[in-house]
């Protein structure tokens, strides 16, 4: 049976830190708790690596939202440069197959 993580990584710190503050010096298991620590040590790798790669795409996704901003702006730009164009205008082709599909 699988445990969830936020429980495992109670679980791996709460044994740490209680052979740490209350049996420092003893092994269990053959291990020494140096030893223990070790082979936990993977555990904390995996969720530091997860904590950057989360940070990454927030940033990610800020960096998005920003540009789209940027974007519309000119892409609203250029749609009412083709409705103001006496060639184009809002009922020619070009705004109809490419902005009118979009919404505007």
């Amino acid at each position: 049976m699988s445990t969830a993580p936020k429980n495992a990584l109670a679980q791996l710190t709460q044994a740490m830190q209680a052979w740490e503050t209350l049996r420092q010096t003893k092994s269990f298991t053959g291990m020494t708790l140096a030893q223990f620590k070790a082979k936990l040590q993977p555990s904390l790798t995996a969720r530091a690596n997860q904590a950057v790669i989360e940070a990454q795409m927030t940033a990610a996704l800020d960096q998005r939202d920003n540009t789209d901003k940027i974007s519309a702006a000119i892409v609203l730009l250029v749609v009412n440069a083709v409705k103001g164009d006496p060639e184009e205008g809002k009922d020619g082709e070009l705004f109809y197959e490419v902005f009118s599909k979009g919404g505007d």
